[in-house]
């Protein structure tokens, strides 16, 4: 090879390498992952498939229970927040907890939805999994019934036929009773059901056939049986008395050829599982069982309960979030549409600045939200656990009922302090009102020496308005009282205050 030409191959190859290291990141994993997974090597008896189908099972299980524990604890965060809502003081604290609220109401009810169709996918391929597994099981512990077969005492004989008979003891299953990969002596014990890309299933036509009786039988030519004992028939020739020795020897056949098939791409869209038959199609066992392996993994990844790596992009994302941010939070500020353009925009900017760092969201609003000690009234005791604990438990509405009444005892408080109007004339501010317009009630014009007129404080009008302001308090209040919690509540701004849903 000339210098020039090794300098171009040189050039080819660099120009290669850098494609393939650009294409891989972006290539899809199903693209890439198209050989079967070494485990399927080991899959070459018919006992390894029924452990294979029993680890699968296994699987399953795991799988249902850990879909209805999400679907219990999905509920426990928009508790935790209802918690965090009713606790909070501030009230664009408790805008934007009310604002996760609904966004975490409408998550849930999409995440049902999955949760629950792949719930049904796994059942089905759940049930069809264990059946593949009892019928193998089945079929090698007859026929370690069968190769245990022996032949049973004396022969019998009937003219030229010497038959002897066979016995079969009944025994308990302990030849394929393994119950992991390991156990069964797999070298790669890798299987995950939900992700592997190829399968080995039997077929049943191609399994060794059973035998339900069996008999040794020896036939003579020319001569006629005329007795039989000691395990032996004989007959009467004319060289003299001939024994006929029977034996029996079964050889239990458990090997499998099955090639791995691919669970996807069958039809014409990428990833498609094997189509379900038309009624009156008759739908192989293999076929079918394949087909619900496929349908529980599409089902299971497209099931999504818990909020693990929640983040403000998809906060701002959600037009649910997004509704109720500009309704709760956006005060005078508020938008016309929340979810497009400008308005989106807007609303956008309000959940970063409600939700702070964007890099502690999920730390912040969940995990260590989650496990913030609080004290509430229980029972007139004092109890103090995690906002998370309270949620799993039935003190969940007794703290809700405490921290909303706290949170109401404390914008009442806060309403008084502010809007109460406090008489602050005096001589001093009535005489500053000069003898104009503006000397008017609790201050009075008053004629001095001289016909020159003065502002000052009529003592009697300002005791009256003092009486009078008194009356509209206890008119614009109400008590209501509680259990052992008695609080002064100020109607009109309690309604625009309280957010908790």
């Amino acid at each position: 090879m000339t210098e020039s030409s090794q300098q171009r191959r040189s050039t080819f190859n660099r120009y290669i390498a850098a494609a393939v290291a650009i294409l891989l990141p972006i290539l899809p994993q199903q693209a890439i992952q198209q050989l079967p997974p070494a485990v399927l090597a080991d899959v070459n008896t018919v006992c390894r498939e029924a452990t294979y189908f029993t680890v699968a099972s296994n699987q399953y299980v795991q799988k249902l229970q850990q879909l209805s524990s999400d679907l219990t604890s999905s509920q426990i965060q928009t508790k935790v927040w209802q918690l965090a809502a009713a606790k909070a003081a501030a009230v664009d604290k408790k805008a934007f907890y009310t604002s996760l609220i609904a966004y975490d109401n409408k998550r849930r009810r999409e995440a049902a939805i999955t949760a629950t169709a792949a719930i049904q996918a796994v059942t089905r391929a759940l049930a069809a999994v264990a059946r593949q597994a009892g019928y193998l099981n089945g079929r090698e512990h007859a026929a370690d019934l069968l190769a245990g077969a022996a032949l049973a005492g004396d022969p019998t004989h009937s003219g030229t036929r010497c038959t002897h008979a066979i016995t079969q003891t009944p025994t308990t299953f302990s030849t394929c009773t393994d119950g992991s990969l390991e156990a069964a002596g797999f070298t790669n014990t890798d299987l995950d059901i939900f992700r592997t890309t190829h399968v080995k299933i039997s077929k049943h036509s191609d399994l060794k056939t059973l035998t339900s009786t069996s008999n040794v039988i020896a036939t003579t030519t020319g001569t006629t049986f005329t007795g039989a004992s000691a395990g032996k028939c004989q007959d009467s020739s004319e060289s003299g008395i001939t024994d006929v020795q029977l034996s029996l020897k079964l050889t239990k056949e458990a090997s499998l050829s099955t090639a791995a098939s691919k669970l996807k791409n069958h039809g014409t869209a990428r990833d498609s599982c094997r189509q379900k038959p038309e009624q009156q199609q008759v739908e192989a066992n293999e076929d079918k069982l394949e087909r619900l392996i496929c349908e529980a993994q599409q089902a299971v990844a497209k099931a999504k309960l818990d909020i693990t790596g929640l983040d403000v992009a998809a906060l701002q994302a959600d037009e649910v979030m997004l509704e109720a941010t500009n309704n709760l939070a956006m005060g005078n500020e508020r938008v016309g549409d929340p979810t497009k353009r400008e308005g989106k925009e807007a609303v956008a900017k309000k959940i970063a600045a409600l939700a702070g760092d964007p890099t502690n969201f999920y730390a912040t609003f969940v995990s260590e939200l989650n496990k913030q000690k609080v004290t509430f009234k229980k029972a007139g005791k004092t109890t103090e656990k995690s906002l998370e604990d309270i949620a799993k438990s039935d003190d969940f509405g007794i703290a809700v009922s405490y921290f909303e009444g706290q949170s109401m005892l404390a914008i009442a408080d806060a309403a008084t302090k502010t809007c109460k109007p406090q008489l602050t004339e005096t001589e001093a501010t009535c005489a500053a009102r000069g003898a104009g317009d503006d000397c008017k009630s609790p201050c009075k014009l008053v004629e001095e020496e001289g016909g020159k007129k003065k502002c000052t404080l009529d003592a009697k009008a300002a005791k009256k308005q003092a009486q009078n302001q008194e009356t509209e308090d206890k008119d614009d209040k109400t008590t209501s009282t509680t259990g052992s919690n008695s609080f002064l509540i100020t109607k009109a701004p309690l309604l625009l205050a309280y957010l908790i849903l």
